[in-house]
């Protein structure tokens, strides 16, 4: 499962800089839902992962589940962003 979730984390990581750095609008809408996709499976299958191995401990929530999620969160909030200024644009 860990090496699906590289794999997934680098697929989504270049969907994100297509999205920021290409100039067409059909491609800036397809990367940027294929990472807002991409993310949404990377945080179930990390969630199901922690959960599989006994984590969180208890009293441990913040830092071993809370954190790790909010941060696969971050690139749907650039890629909804990137999404309304594509829109905006066109």
């Amino acid at each position: 499962m860990i090496p699906f979730l590289v794999c997934l984390f680098t697929f989504m990581v270049i969907l994100l800089i297509l999205s920021i750095f290409v100039e067409k609008v059909n491609i800036k809408l397809a990367s940027s839902i294929g990472v807002i996709i991409s993310c949404i499976l990377m945080v179930i299958l990390f969630y199901n992962l922690q959960i599989s191995n006994g984590n969180p401990d208890a009293g441990k929530e913040l830092v071993q589940l809370y954190i790790p999620i909010t941060i696969l969160m971050l690139p749907i909030i650039v890629s909804i962003i990137m999404i309304s200024k594509t829109l905006k644009q066109k």
